[in-house]
Formats: structure tokens, C-alpha cells, sequence
């Protein structure tokens, strides 16, 4: 017992640490740069945070458990845009250009809707797999070449002296190294206190396994906050669910088709509507306090829902 409760500390420890490291390095690269840090969020934060994702989607894909690839990342892009950031918001009232959610989340409405349609005949194929990593390049290229003007103004910040690009590119490795690490031990050691208590193996699922891969999302958003990086926040958040839902479905369907037996309808429908969720009180240039708490609230109902198996 004293050695899982010294793997589920030094998990946490480990994450904090990674977080501090990649949220300093990530605005540094965005002074650097002079990128918007919403830039940086979603193509280098984003993208290393969902990390986890990839190699519990991939290894699910590999022994044909095509529900667990598939719920993993409908899960995840759930706690993501609900639970990670409405505690953001409720911790410290987000403003948000309204530029930033013109592209990035009708995108991630789009390609959420075209996994559900995938999802149809229960199968993500390789063809549809493809499809979803073609899509993640024009993503990517366009992102790019319009960030000169559709970023235009947006928050950048120049901090003293910008470091070697050398030592930017190891503190952000080392960075998501530690996200990705700590995340891992906290879940192991949580996972083993737990049963250790004699609490269930379908709680533990729900709860502790389900959250797992997305403590280096929240870690890293917590730190953002502290540091007022609103756009930095935003840019993690929608970047991660964005690389799930093209990368890591992407490339697990092409590692082999995803074919899913208990995924719902209304998972489907949650997994759709989450993004509207979010860009209804984002249209407005804020998320504040009262939508996060619904964004959280919306969050434990869908938790409740899946552990009384509705």
C-alpha cells in the first residue's frame, strides 16, 4: 500500500513538473516565433497531450478491441471539452476572441460528425481511417498558412531573452515526456490503491482508467491558467480533441478497422454536440464561471449515464 501510494505521489509530482515545463517552453516558442499561443496550443501542445490516446487506441486496434479505441477517444474528447475545460473557466474566466472559434471548431464539429457517420455500420474502416488522416493534413497546412492573418493580434508574448531553439525543443520533449510518465504512475497507483479498498473493477474503469489519459490535458491547462494563458488553454484543449479524433482514430483505423459493438447512439450525439456546447458562450468572447459549471454539471450526467449503463 505504501509503495502505490508512493507511485500515485511521485504521478503527480511528475505531472505538475511536465506541465510547468511545456507551458513555459510552448510560450516561449510562441514569443520566438511571434505565433499566437492558441497556434502553439493546437499544433504542439494539442498534439503531444494526445499522446496517450494514440498508444491506448493503437494497442486496442492491434488486439481487435475496436470499442475501446473508439470509446477512448469519444471519452476523452468529452472530459476534454467538458470537465478539463469548464474547471478552467470556473477557476478563472477565459476571454476568447471570437476569430479563434470561427475555424478550429466548426473543423472539429465536422470531423465529429463524419466519425459518427462512419459509425453507422459499427465499423470505422481503413478507407474512412484515411480519410480522417487527409483531412488532419489540410487541417494542418491550412492552420499554417492562415495563421499570419486569421491570428492577427492574438495574444503573443515576448518574455526577456528567447532561449536557443536547442533547448526549447528538449524542454518541450522532456515536458510532454513527464505529462505522458506521470500520467501513467498516477493511474497505475490509483488504480492499485483502489483495489486495494476493495472498490470495483467497473469503477476503477469508469473513473480512474477513463480519466487517465487525460491528465496531461488538464495538468497542462491548470498550469496555463495559472499563468493567465487563455489562448494557450483553448489551443491545448481543441487541438488534443482534434488530433484524437483524426490522428489517433485515424491511425488506428488504419492499423485495423475499428469495429465497435457497444458504442451508442447517444455517445455519438454527445461526442457531436460537446463542441456546440462549447462554442455557444464562446461566441460571445468569454467562458465564464456559469459555463463552466455547466460544462461540468453536462460532464457528470454523461459520467452518471455510463456508470448506471444507460
Amino acid at each position: 500500500m505504501i509503495l502505490d501510494f508512493a507511485l500515485f505521489g511521485a504521478g503527480i509530482l511528475l505531472l505538475l513538473a511536465g506541465a510547468e515545463l511545456l507551458v513555459r517552453a510552448a510560450r516561449a516558442v510562441a514569443g520566438a516565433l511571434r505565433t499566437p499561443e492558441f497556434l502553439v496550443g493546437v499544433l504542439v501542445v494539442g498534439a503531444g497531450t494526445s499522446l496517450p490516446e494514440l498508444a491506448v487506441s493503437v494497442d486496442a486496434a492491434i488486439v481487435g478491441a475496436g470499442d475501446v479505441a473508439v470509446g477512448n477517444v469519444i471519452g476523452s474528447n468529452l472530459c476534454n471539452g467538458a470537465l478539463i475545460l469548464g474547471l478552467a473557466a470556473f477557476l478563472r474566466p477565459l476571454p476568447l476572441a471570437q476569430r479563434l472559434w470561427r475555424w478550429q471548431l466548426p473543423v472539429l464539429v465536422l470531423v465529429s460528425g463524419a466519425v459518427a457517420v462512419f459509425l453507422r455500420d459499427s465499423e470505422v474502416a481503413r478507407g474512412e481511417a484515411a480519410l480522417l488522416l487527409t483531412a488532419l493534413a489540410v487541417y494542418v497546412v491550412v492552420t499554417l498558412r492562415g495563421s499570419g492573418t486569421a491570428f492577427a493580434g492574438a495574444e503573443t508574448h515576448e518574455e526577456g531573452p528567447t532561449p536557443p531553439a536547442t533547448r526549447l525543443a528538449v524542454a518541450s520533449v522532456a515536458g510532454l515526456g513527464a505529462l505522458v510518465v506521470g500520467a501513467k504512475w498516477l493511474v497505475e497507483g490509483a488504480t492499485l490503491i483502489a483495489r486495494d479498498l476493495g472498490v470495483s473493477e467497473a469503477v476503477i474503469a469508469i473513473s480512474l482508467v477513463a480519466l487517465g489519459t487525460n491528465l496531461p490535458e488538464l495538468a497542462t491547462t491548470l498550469v496555463a491558467v495559472r499563468h493567465r494563458s487563455s489562448e494557450l488553454v483553448a489551443g491545448s484543449i481543441i487541438g488534443s480533441n482534434l488530433f484524437n479524433t483524426m490522428a489517433v482514430l485515424g491511425l488506428s483505423g488504419l492499423t485495423a478497422p475499428l469495429q465497435t459493438v457497444d458504442i451508442r447512439t447517444w455517445e455519438l450525439a454527445a461526442f457531436v454536440a460537446a463542441p456546440l456546447a462549447i462554442g455557444i458562450p464562446a461566441a460571445r468572447g468569454h467562458l465564464g464561471r456559469s459555463a463552466g459549471v455547466g460544462l461540468v454539471l453536462g460532464y457528470g450526467v454523461v459520467l452518471g449515464a455510463l456508470a448506471h449503463g444507460v
